[in-house]
């Protein structure tokens, strides 16, 4: 073999073994760029559940204490105990918070004992005698409760749903023209005393109004006429400014 054949043959295996050494080394960086993005998506993961733990707060003992006997049932509720209900239908006579989330759209409309617990007001129900009546005190220390206002804000967006107010349904929106819309006025009230958003879903009712899906009932409320709802809701936002 010449000098020339083995020069050429020499640098062909320098070649190749910077090659294998240049794809080892990315191989490598990769492996190390990838450990390093999987540890920082843990951490930013641990530190949004750390932030998100943190920014739950739960009412003290010291509070539940000054609960009336109403405002500890309810809490109670909140937290997981199953309520008897006296009244309403088969579904709900021993049920939980859960087994509520869980109806399916023919329990939902036909049983009328449920709505009343997940939104509780100071108002007693004419359908359901053993729910929760709440004073304006319970209301000022359980708004202040993270299970309670993740309840509330669970049962709002099932019930918007099944309700079509979002997202929009014009067939289902016309089931506010029945019993619903007894629950509508309950829900409307509980989201406004617990403080809970419903600008853009009373912005769906009044389009819904417009457009004669929906055909409320209406009272004069400063000289105007506006439907329950929208009086509940008016009175509701004037009383908490008051309060909170």
């Amino acid at each position: 073999m010449s000098n020339i054949q083995e020069t050429n043959t020499t640098i062909s295996k320098i070649e190749e073994m910077e090659e294998i050494n240049g794809t080892k080394e990315t191989k490598e960086i990769e492996e190390i760029e990838e450990i390093d993005e999987t540890k920082e998506t843990k951490e930013i993961k641990e530190i949004k559940e750390i932030k998100e733990i943190n920014s739950k707060t739960y009412i003290t003992e010291s509070d539940i204490s000054k609960l009336s006997p109403n405002g500890i049932k309810y809490l109670r509720f909140v937290k997981g105990d199953t309520i008897r209900n006296i009244t309403g239908s088969s579904y709900s006579k021993n049920v939980t918070f859960d087994d509520i989330m869980n109806y399916d759209d023919q329990m939902l409309e036909d049983d009328h004992a449920f709505i009343q617990w997940l939104f509780p007001t100071f108002r007693p129900s004419q359908f359901n005698e053993n729910a929760p009546v709440l004073e304006m005190s319970d209301i000022l220390i359980l708004m202040n409760d993270y299970d309670v206002i993740d309840c509330i804000t669970k049962a709002k967006n099932k019930m918007i749903k099944y309700w079509g107010l979002v997202p929009f349904n014009r067939k289902r929106v016309e089931l506010l023209n029945g019993h619903n819309g007894l629950r509508l006025s309950r829900f409307i009230e509980c989201c406004g005393l617990f403080s809970i958003d419903i600008v853009y879903i009373m912005g769906v009712i009044d389009f819904s109004i417009k457009h004669r899906y929906i055909f409320p009932y209406c009272e004069n409320y400063e000289g105007i006429n506006r439907p329950l709802w929208y009086i509940r809701y008016i009175e509701t936002k004037k009383m908490m400014s008051k309060l909170v």
